[in-house]
């Protein structure tokens, strides 16, 4: 009696070692891709992360060149508008030396 006890268990193993082959099958070549899609991901992070780094490398490398070139053209900057104020004064002087010459010619015109 006892051996046609474990005889149906057994028959129903066998039965279902099939599904159970197909099922680990199935769920090693689940988890083989989702491995390798894994990887892929941290593969992409990684190339992600490294382009970032040089980014910013490039952006501060760029922040510095905007720095430069905005203190240089301050600096030109200032120069003409001391330019500016030097050639203003000098068409007031101008203007004041006209006037004064256009009075001397109005007083000689006056005379003659």
């Amino acid at each position: 009696m006892p051996s046609q006890a474990a005889s149906p268990p057994k028959a129903n193993q066998q039965h279902k070692t099939p599904d159970l082959r197909t099922e680990n099958t199935r769920l090693r070549n689940e988890n083989a891709a989702l491995r390798k899609t894994s990887s892929c991901r941290r593969e992409r992070i990684d190339y992600l992360e490294h382009e970032r780094s040089s980014l910013q490398v490039a952006n501060e490398g760029l922040q510095r060149d905007i720095a430069t070139t905005n203190a240089r053209l301050e600096r030109r900057n200032k120069e003409l508008e001391d330019q500016k104020k030097h050639w203003m004064k000098k068409v007031k002087d101008v203007e004041k030396e006209k006037e004064g010459l256009q009075k001397e010619i109005r007083r000689l015109q006056k005379m003659f």
